[in-house]
């Protein structure tokens, strides 16, 4: 989906991280770890370590839910 700018990646997994706030706040818990999955794999591949562990907690709070 955001593929095609990979310029700042950084920026497009946050906004990633964002948007499933936004599924999860709608209780749509499926697309919201779509998002998230997405924006993990961009941390890893930056090696991210604050945006790994920040999408790590917020996949493991939607499955709490």
């Amino acid at each position: 989906m955001f593929h095609k700018y990979k310029k700042n990646r950084q920026g497009i997994a946050y906004t990633q991280d964002n948007i499933a706030g936004m599924h999860k706040e709608k209780g749509d818990f499926t697309q919201a770890l779509s998002y998230l999955e997405e924006a993990l794999k961009t941390f890893k591949e930056i090696n991210d370590q604050r945006g790994i562990a920040g999408i790590t907690n917020n996949i493991g709070d939607i499955y709490l839910k």
